[in-house]
């Protein structure tokens, strides 16, 4: 089968075919055949509509001949129903002079047959959004359009029909609506902003029970615009929920506030998904396989990019990275995760069976990214108006590897290219002149193209082909250039670090440790050891069982580290290592008045030295007094406590000699 590649530029109009090989060839296109806005696939690649100055041509890719024309002038959006049967076409709305009313401005047309396409129903429009005014059903037999304060149904089962509404579904001030995948357990989503104070809110109903009341609702207190996405089919299907407001109050972004909820279609699941990181909501997908898992790349940059299973919980991470951008290809196997807009433009491409990062390239100024109906090529492109220089469509593998550049500021016009002119493999450009404004693939029929694995030691391969590119080193700066000088080791940004994708575990809902300043890791961590002992004990056995089984198993703990002793210490050194060493078991008994805490192991100190201290100047006192030194009453009322300083010594020494004897 053949991948059809289209671009629109200022020179016209070109569709190339790109080959499993990798290889490109140009298809004669009519030169005269100049888009006035953003041409549209067909559902299935076989056609491609191009809005014209005076009509829409419908081009198709397999004939490459013009096969059908609509006279509407003016067109500036197009869409086709989800089977291609039918074509919306909108043009600018105009405001009717002398208070009369509008011409109608958006139109829908029958395919049945291409070269006589059968004008359905006309409407007048202000606006329209290619995704979101106008939805259809999987099949086709409906289709909802979005009016003020309500959603309007149309059957499409008799062309006549589709001219008044089948259903309404009302609600005041609905904004936007989402209809679910599927043929079968079909479901409808309605957003509410928020409104004088009222919060927003999000409903699911059942289609065609649309007036029945919401399967479930979810309620925004800040939420001034939303975008909601549907994944899975029937029963499992569930819908994603992104918030934003248009001001952050709390200062920290000038783009509002944003967020993520994640609702089950049956009502079993409506939640706010657990973010990890701080910081806006980049984007989020569902991944195209019907699992009813999802990717979500979300917090200040470097982002974090998750995977998140179908009960609403992170499965997998695929680490930070300057990324904000998902792009799932069609088969659902491959993702690409990519940093667009103001970023570098860089990419990684996961194989989401294997969990693995297959490839990664890099492509600046990008605004656009396509990949192909086989799931093995993908396009970025550098449009204009976005940048009006250096306009370029590159053309990657799966994996990484760059295989076709086409540049817009060279030589040929686009619609001067002929059969003769080829676009080879090893990255040749072609010459064309002028910007672009659009480039896709086609889509294709599913079943098409097989669901094909990455190829084994293809990253290798590309490697050694290209060649590792160096990392680059830390920043020097220039005074220290050439200089055996250590850097500091401290970083400006701690965020900058790259966390490690891998899967993720169920994080325990335990409350962290509290501990006092100064005290180590380790200590906190047999502190709690013992704790968790005694609670085991209490349970298993008396009090007086519990207190001599924690006398038994109570281990020394360590608060102040100091030098291990040598073996031969005097007696009164060693006597000394005993009583210490038997305090700290001490506090971790539980009849210890001052019981486990730093605080009582630091107090003790201080009062052992304090008295040792206080007995040592007694000594010195008492050998003046005897050289017949005259002491003042201060230094004499020192002497005659002597007595309550030993007393409050030994008492401190029998009590840590408790457990030792």
């Amino acid at each position: 089968e053949v991948i059809h590649c289209a671009l629109w530029g200022k020179g016209g109009l070109a569709v190339q075919e790109l080959q499993e090989d990798g290889s490109l060839s140009l298809v004669p296109v009519d030169p005269e055949l100049r888009p006035s806005a953003t041409p549209v696939y067909s559902p299935d690649g076989s056609l491609l509509a191009v809005p014209m100055e005076q009509s829409v041509v419908l081009f198709s890719l397999l004939s490459r001949s013009k096969q059908g024309e609509i006279p509407v002038r003016g067109v500036s959006q197009l869409h086709f129903s989800a089977t291609g049967r039918f074509l919306v076409v909108f043009r600018r709305y105009v405001k009717a002079a002398d208070g009369k009313q509008a011409e109608p401005n958006l139109f829908l047309f029958a395919l049945s047959d291409v070269e006589h396409a059968i004008e359905v129903s006309s409407w007048v429009q202000r606006s329209f959004d290619r995704e979101k005014t106008i939805q259809w059903l999987e099949d086709d037999s409906f289709f909802a359009k979005i009016n003020t304060n309500e959603v309007q149904f149309f059957a499409t089962e008799n062309l006549q029909d589709a001219q008044q509404p089948r259903f309404r579904l009302s609600s005041k001030g609905v904004a936007s609506f989402a209809i679910s995948k599927g043929r079968k357990d079909i479901f409808v989503s309605t957003f509410t902003p928020s409104i004088k104070g009222q919060p927003g809110f999000v409903e699911i109903r059942k289609f065609p029970q649309i007036h029945d009341s919401p399967i479930t609702r979810k309620s925004f207190f800040k939420c001034d615009s939303a975008t909601m996405k549907w994944g899975g089919k029937g029963s499992t299907a569930a819908l994603l929920v992104k918030t934003s407001t248009d001001v952050d109050k709390t200062g920290k972004s000038y783009y509002g506030e944003s967020g993520i909820y994640y609702m089950k279609a049956d009502g079993s699941l409506s939640q706010n998904v657990k973010l990890d990181k701080e910081g806006p909501v980049h984007d989020a997908e569902f991944v195209p396989d019907n699992t009813g898992e999802f990717i979500i790349v979300f917090g200040v940059m470097p982002a974090v990019a998750m995977l998140f299973g179908s009960n609403g919980e992170p499965k997998f991470s695929f680490g930070t990275n300057m990324r904000n951008s998902i792009f799932c290809a069609p088969h659902g196997r491959f993702v690409a995760i990519a940093g667009f807009g103001n970023l570098r433009g860089g990419i990684d491409v996961w194989d989401l069976d294997r969990k693995k990062r297959i490839g990664s390239s890099e492509s600046p100024c990008s605004s656009t990214f396509s990949w192909a109906a086989s799931s093995r090529f993908f396009l970025t492109a550098v449009l204009s108006p976005r940048l009006r220089i250096d306009n370029e469509v590159k053309i990657f593998s799966y994996y990484g590897e760059e295989r076709a550049s086409i540049q817009a500021d060279m030589e040929a016009a686009i619609g001067g290219w002929s059969n003769e002119k080829e676009l080879k493999r090893d990255t040749d450009a072609v010459r064309v002149k002028g910007e672009f404004y659009w480039a896709a693939f086609a889509p294709a029929k599913e079943g098409i193209f097989p669901d094909r694995p990455s190829s084994p030691n293809r990253k290798a391969k590309v490697a050694e082909a290209q060649g590792e590119k160096a990392k680059a080193g830390a920043y020097v700066p220039p005074h220290l250039k050439g200089k055996d000088v250590a850097l500091p080791s401290f970083r400006l940004r701690e965020d900058d670090v790259n966390i490690r994708a891998g899967s993720l575990r169920k994080q325990s809902t335990s409350q962290p440790v509290r501990a006092v300043v100064g005290m180590g890791a380790e200590d906190v961590a047999k502190a709690t050891k013992n704790r968790r002992k005694r609670n085991r004990n209490k349970k298993s056995s008396t009090v007086g069982e519990q207190k001599d089984e924690e006398e038994e198993r109570a281990e020394p703990i360590t608060v102040v580290e100091e030098a291990e002793a040598p073996k031969n210490l005097d007696p009164e050194a060693q006597w000394a290592k005993k009583v210490r060493s038997n305090f700290f078991t001490l506090c971790s008994v539980k009849d210890f008045p001052w019981g486990f805490t730093q605080f009582a192991v630091v107090k003790y100190l201080m009062q052992e030295k304090a008295l040792k201290k206080k007995l040592r100047q007694i000594v010195e006192l008492q050998e003046k007094k005897k050289r017949g030194e005259e002491l003042n009453d201060d230094q004499l009322a020192k002497i005659a406590s002597q007595k309550v300083g030993c007393c409050n010594l030994t008492l401190m020494i029998a009590l840590t000699c408790k457990v030792g004897s």
